[in-house]
């Protein structure tokens, strides 16, 4: 068994406008028999922009206490990510900025309790991945990083700009991944919200002519672009958004029924039992709508619409 230990953590004085918070943690990875267990020392920065934390609702942020148990949701997330790709360093830094998609705050602080950071411990189990289901998740996330090219290409030569983003490259990552358990389960399903939603908002506003003030967040922007080439959008809103509810809802369960009705969407029983299964349906899903509209796109240039 692999675990990641947290310890008291500090806020600093950081280089961006906003708060800095310095997280030690051990890596303690178990061996068999009468080999030595190996334990490493490491620390996470964490970099929480001051505009970030207006838009989250966060304007009175204490320096030490509250920007602690911000941040903290953050670190355990990339720690997690870090030792599943076998990429944990030293030291790592990481910004959390709108600009890097961090537009929406996720956690519930109340679940959040500051005497419970120090100790706080993530455990890996073991789990055996077959070669079939490593080689079934690999062709969907080929396929997808493929058909989000010939979309960025398409809308490239006709508008000098790409439609989708990838401004956290990690959440390619998670496509590769099998998933195990409930708590792979969550960061997925985030990492893959995070691919649905990073749109070009600006070009977006362009094509459809709505302006800097529209409420029209991507998905709303998407939806009227399509519906200017045809009647039937649905067939990818409809599970665009049901991606992103799962994700908004599956870290605190605050919406549970919204939960159960999106992984109902997909055929999804909940509780989940199978998540190795169910981040597969999530994912082919996702492949299937990136295909349509990659049809649509194609589809727009010989109509009157431009996408």
């Amino acid at each position: 068994m692999k675990i990641i230990r947290f310890k008291t953590p500090r806020a600093t004085s950081g280089i961006i406008d906003g708060y800095t918070v310095d997280f030690s943690l051990s890596y303690i990875e178990n061996k068999n028999g009468f080999l030595k267990d190996i334990e490493t020392y490491h620390v996470f920065r964490i970099h929480i922009s001051r505009v970030a934390l207006i838009n989250w609702g966060f304007r009175n942020v204490m320096f030490n206490s509250d920007a602690i148990r911000i941040a903290f949701p953050f670190a355990v997330e990339f720690a997690y990510d870090k030792v599943k790709d076998g990429t944990l360093k030293d030291f790592e830094e990481f910004r959390i900025t709108v600009s890097e998609g961090y537009d929406t705050y996720l956690y519930d602080l109340d679940k959040i309790k500051p005497e419970e950071i120090d100790g706080y411990e993530i455990k890996f189990e073991n789990h055996v991945t077959t070669i079939d289901q490593k080689i079934e998740t690999n062709k969907i996330a080929d396929s997808i990083i493929t058909c989000r090219d010939s979309i960025n290409a398409i809308v490239h030569d006709k508008h000098k700009n790409i439609l989708l983003k990838l401004t956290q490259e990690r959440s390619l990552l998670h496509l590769f991944r099998s998933v195990n358990n409930e708590e792979e389960f969550k960061y997925a399903t985030s990492a893959l919200a995070n691919l649905t939603t990073d749109m070009n908002i600006d070009l977006l506003r362009e094509l459809t002519g709505e302006n800097k003030k529209s409420e029209l967040k991507s998905i709303g922007l998407l939806e009227k672009l399509l519906a200017s080439i045809d009647d039937e959008s649905d067939i990818i809103i409809n599970p665009l958004r049901n991606i992103n509810r799962i994700r908004q809802s599956f870290p605190t369960h605050s919406d549970l029924a919204g939960v159960i009705k999106s992984l109902k969407y997909f055929n999804i029983s909940y509780p989940v039992e199978n998540h190795n299964e169910a981040w597969n349906i999530l994912i082919e899903n996702y492949k299937m709508l990136l295909t349509k509209l990659l049809e649509k796109i194609i589809k727009s240039g010989s109509t009157q619409a431009s996408v």
